[in-house]
């Protein structure tokens, strides 16, 4: 009876485990053997690694695009300058800041900082002979600075330096980041005496000698089309060659035609303005406006 106890028990076993394995098992060793195989744990283990190596492949990669000069990114630049340490016990040199004049000479130096999505100041205005000098503030490039006629005044390696002798109105880009544009206005160191010896105490920001010619045609027609303006200008009073100075100030200047509103109107205060000075002296104020409005060119604003 024992022997037949111990034959159902064993048969008892083996279904089962038949029944929890889904497959004809002979042994608890059997078993324990296919538990073993069918682990999940080394499949585990295989993505974990999968993964190291991809994170570490993405460090590299990026690693590799910030080492390349110039590479393309998403952030601006524009007006942020490169931090220097100090090596050696050598001091940190200071970058010029726009128009900052040099110690080292009477000369004042009028200064753009490039960066490759700007320039800064976008517009400058320089007398005519004076120094221009453009700066890289941005580590790893050296743009080449292109007229809008196509002329190369170089490239700025650390420092471009150029000079305008004759006055007028220059627009230049970068070549190779043509969307970055400025504006260099250059005036007349003659005409700038003329506007600085009038009654006016703004600073002079440009001077230009103009034809009463063109500045009659100016005033008639600066408007446009369909806006108000002169029907006869008085420029055509003068011969067509004679030189009348357009000179452009800044600071602030009462308001032409009465007082400030009262309250609640408000009222922001003129800080640009230009004139005309004719071979007799006379002064004609043209126009008060904002810095911000009034551009500074050889042309009525």
């Amino acid at each position: 009876m024992s022997v037949d106890r111990d034959l159902e028990l064993e048969d008892r076993l083996r279904a089962r485990l038949r029944q929890l394995n889904g497959l004809e098992v002979t042994s608890y060793a059997a078993l324990r053997d296919r538990r073993r195989r069918s682990s999940p744990l080394p499949l585990l283990l295989a993505v974990s690694v999968m993964g190291l190596v991809i994170i570490a492949g993405a460090q590299v990669v990026e690693r590799l695009r910030e080492s390349v000069p110039g590479a393309a990114t998403n952030a601006s630049r524009c007006g942020q300058l490169p931090t220097l340490q100090p090596t050696l016990g050598v001091p940190t040199p200071a970058l010029a800041s726009p128009n900052a004049s040099t110690a080292a000479t009477a000369e004042t130096t009028v200064s753009i900082l490039v960066w490759s999505d700007c320039v800064q100041p976008q517009t400058v205005t320089a007398h005519s002979g004076q120094l221009v000098q453009w700066a890289a503030a941005e580590a790893g490039i050296a743009p080449e600075i292109v007229l809008e006629d196509g002329t190369s005044l170089g490239q700025v390696r650390h420092v471009l330096e150029f000079r305008f002798v004759r006055p007028g109105r220059y627009r230049y880009h970068l070549r190779e980041f043509p969307a970055v544009l400025g504006t260099i206005v250059v005036d007349d160191n003659a005409a700038v005496a003329i506007c600085s010896r009038t009654q006016y105490t703004g600073a002079v920001v440009g001077a230009f000698p103009m034809r009463a010619a063109d500045l009659a045609t100016q005033d008639e027609t600066r408007g446009g089309a369909a806006g108000p303006r002169v029907s006869r200008s008085v420029y055509r009073d003068y011969p067509d060659d004679a030189q009348i100075v357009l000179c452009f100030f800044d600071g602030f200047i009462a308001a032409p035609g009465g007082p400030p509103p009262p309250p609640p109107a408000t009222f922001r205060p003129y800080d640009r303005y230009a004139l005309t000075v004719d071979p007799s002296g006379q002064i004609r104020l043209v126009v008060a406006g904002h810095r911000d409005t009034l551009d500074v060119a050889p042309r009525l604003p």
